[in-house]
């Protein structure tokens, strides 16, 4: 049997590289009956590894079971980061519930005529969620050519603006296409994957997650330097 310090210190390792099915591995290996202390930092670094990879409601299980095993602990300082880290969770949470409710809503968008998707759009940006929109309506619906077409115009406004956000999302969406279109989306995915990393935004990383385990792409930390 592998030791408990060995097991924790090879996780903390796995998270730091990036190999966030390694931790889940590891973490799953611990023993029952840990010290609170052990047990809240390998549910913390589950939630990690769990939000990186889009599993976002798995993430917000694990978060709170670290803060109860912190409590337990009497660690006031680890309570108060790992707070922290469940108000990230909890925002990617929202931000992923909320991207569904709007996708279900542009339903509509996929029999729109340009004027109509575009109206009121005055800026790049604007443009090319207008056009991403549709574009995922019409994938939902079967329609990969017109998402195509809709995609290749909201890349060129997206590349435009410089917006992150946009650069990601439309390379999300064209990697749907791929795999609609039976081809391969992992360099699209890979490519969002290090825009979204560049950003900053968390939320961005996990819609890359989410949409490469979907798409079956396996991601890797992006590399420094």
């Amino acid at each position: 049997m592998v030791p408990v310090a060995t097991l924790l210190s090879e996780t903390w390792a796995a998270l730091c590289a990036g190999d966030h099915a390694g931790v889940l591995a590891r973490v799953d290996a611990l023993p029952d009956g840990l010290a609170p202390g052990e047990r809240g930092r390998a549910e913390a670094w589950r939630a990690q590894a769990l939000r990186a990879l889009g599993r976002v409601e798995e993430a917000d299980r694990a978060v709170i079971a670290a803060i109860r095993a912190a409590k337990a602990d009497g660690d006031v300082e680890g309570v108060r980061q790992l707070r922290e880290l469940q108000a990230s969770v909890v925002a990617s949470l929202a931000a992923q519930r909320h991207a569904e409710a709007a996708r279900a809503a542009d339903a509509v968008l996929a029999e729109m005529d340009d004027a109509t998707v575009l109206a009121g759009a005055n800026d790049e940006a604007a443009r090319a969620d207008a056009l991403l929109r549709r574009a995922n309506a019409r994938t939902d619906a079967a329609r990969i050519d017109d998402a195509a077409a809709d995609l290749a115009r909201a890349q060129a406004h997206a590349e435009a603006s410089g917006d992150p956000r946009a650069r990601v999302l439309v390379r999300l969406a064209l990697a749907r296409v791929a795999v609609a279109r039976g081809a391969d989306p992992g360099a699209l995915v890979r490519e969002a994957h290090v825009l979204a990393d560049a950003s900053d935004d968390m939320n961005l990383v996990t819609a890359v997650a989410r949409a490469a385990r979907a798409a079956g792409v396996v991601l890797v930390a992006p590399g420094f330097g």
